[in-house]
């Protein structure tokens, strides 16, 4: 059984009207998805390690 309120939900964010949802075959929408994922995905970077010694600097101690 489709829980066809998962499919409206993220139509809706991705600006898409509930007509133009049930108008898409799977596969289609599945694309449209996956699009619209990789457009609004961040690159974030891990942040570089800090030294104890750093740490202490700034006055975190006890790890």
């Amino acid at each position: 059984m489709t829980r066809w309120s998962t499919y409206y939900g993220a139509g809706i964010v991705m600006g898409m009207t509930p007509r133009q949802v049930d108008e898409c075959t799977l596969w289609e929408f599945a694309s449209c998805s996956e699009g619209f994922r990789k457009a609004n995905q961040t690159e974030e970077q891990a942040p570089p390690a800090m030294s104890d010694d750093a740490a202490a600097d700034l006055g975190i101690v006890g790890f």
